[in-house]
């Protein structure tokens, strides 16, 4: 009897730890969004919210920011069909809910945003300078078809051989994997970290977050720190003037393409995204530190459950 009892306690911990290794990610290794989703029930609420700088809302076929530091517009090439706000039903980590979401279908369209409290460049500059850093949330689906980068949040610019390098982005690459980019004029360069490949069905959350005090950029998926770099330099806003419409960069970004990077023509655009859903997008006004970042995922996915 005792023999067959303890057999059984050998069975029931080697089951145990069989149970606990299988599936769990190792590292920044490639993982799907079901993977790192399954641990969306352990992950708690802060006890005080962390606000936004910009809060960027998208509902009732408009979009719109909550806190008025930013202006949206919705453009097109001219001969794409629009980007629209409508229900979509999203499958995350065992839930199905409808939300609105940004919705771009086609090569060609975006939505351009504005910071309105900056007037230039050299504002948005010294603005990212005093606050320590700046962070960036972005929870989207990227589904895109075209087999290039697509252009998340982003402005950057880097025209001609002796171009400046500068501006900022949250991008997707051709294989699918997110990545954050900052410039850095003085070096003549980019600094970016990359994630993984993320899931093509399951929304995937990203923070990316450039500390102007340690001169690091970080990029975080679903909550989780997967890769953290030291900066080439400060943080430098895009340094040209748009050639179609003639507007200064320096304040300037885009959902859904970088239309003013490199081409500069209506007809065109640099990072398309062609089936990209976008549920939320977030702006704050400081490097937010892992357990931030940890908070503001346990508020971002409250919306699922």
């Amino acid at each position: 009897m005792k023999k067959a009892v303890a057999l059984l306690l050998i069975a029931a911990m080697s089951a145990m730890l069989f149970a606990c290794g299988a599936g769990a990610p190792s590292g920044t290794s490639a993982t799907t969004l079901g993977t790192l989703a399954s641990t969306t029930s352990k992950v708690e609420l802060p006890a005080d919210p962390i606000e936004p700088y910009a809060d960027i809302d998208f509902a009732e076929d408009t979009v719109s920011e909550k806190n008025g530091v930013i202006s949206l517009e919705i453009k097109t090439n001219g001969e794409a069909e629009a980007a629209t706000v409508k229900d979509v039903t999203f499958n995350f980590s065992g839930y199905t809910k409808t939300l609105p979401a940004l919705c771009i279908e086609n090569v060609g369209t975006w939505v351009k945003g504005v910071f309105t409290e900056m007037e230039n460049g050299a504002a948005m500059d010294a603005f990212v300078a005093e606050a320590g850093g700046i962070s960036i949330e972005v929870f989207y689906l990227d589904n895109s078809t075209t087999g290039l980068t697509r252009g998340i949040v982003c402005s950057t610019e880097s025209i001609g051989g002796d171009a400046k390098r500068s501006g900022f982005g949250v991008a997707e690459n051709a294989g699918g994997e997110p990545y954050f980019i900052t410039g850095h004029t003085a070096e003549n360069m980019y600094s970016t970290v990359t994630a993984y490949k993320v899931s093509e069905t399951e929304p995937v959350h990203i923070v990316a977050v450039h500390n102007s005090e340690t001169c690091r950029n970080s990029i975080f998926v679903n909550g989780t720190l997967v890769s953290s770099d030291r900066a080439a330099g400060a943080f430098t806003s895009a340094a040209k003037t748009e050639a179609y419409e003639g507007f200064e960069m320096g304040n300037v970004f885009y959902i859904g393409a970088d239309p003013s990077a490199t081409l500069n023509k209506p007809e065109k655009c640099d990072f398309p995204a062609d089936n990209l859903m976008v549920i939320d997008v977030k702006f704050y006004d400081k490097a937010l530190s892992e357990e931030e970042v940890k908070a503001v995922y346990a508020t971002a996915i409250e919306i699922f459950k």
